[in-house]
């Protein structure tokens, strides 16, 4: 089975903007094929985790292949990136210090749709953040 969706956008500059603290706990909100996720995993510590979660049970799959290596520094969760305070609460993950979102917007979704969206989801995930 082959591990790649494609080839992570950015992967040098997530990483530079993204990680903080290398024993920190991170988020990949849309983890596809684990790309981003092990770059990030990669440059934390033995003590770093990464929690992904991606919508397609596909995705979860492949990712979890991929990331195999990490052990249990890795937690994979089918889900919505929206649920992701839910998700987080379910695990018992209460402190995060960094989310990565690989979103594509298409002309299709209006532009206060998608920020009154977006400001959801923040309301719902900011007291995970450290």
């Amino acid at each position: 089975m082959s591990t790649e969706f494609h080839t992570p956008v950015m992967a040098q500059e997530v990483l530079e903007g993204l990680l903080t603290d290398g024993d920190g706990t991170y988020v990949d909100a849309t983890v596809g094929g684990g790309g981003h996720a092990a770059a990030i995993l990669s440059r934390l510590s033995i003590t770093g985790r990464l929690i992904g979660l991606d919508r397609d049970p596909a995705a979860i799959r492949m990712a979890t292949e991929k990331l195999l290596p990490y052990g249990n520094r890795v937690v994979l969760k089918e889900g919505v990136f929206w649920r992701l305070g839910e998700i987080l609460d379910a695990i018992e993950v209460h402190r995060i210090d960094g989310i990565l979102f690989e979103l594509n917007f298409g002309a299709a979704i209006p532009a206060e749709m998608m920020m009154r969206s977006l400001q959801l989801l923040c309301d719902k995930v900011m007291p995970h953040f450290k």
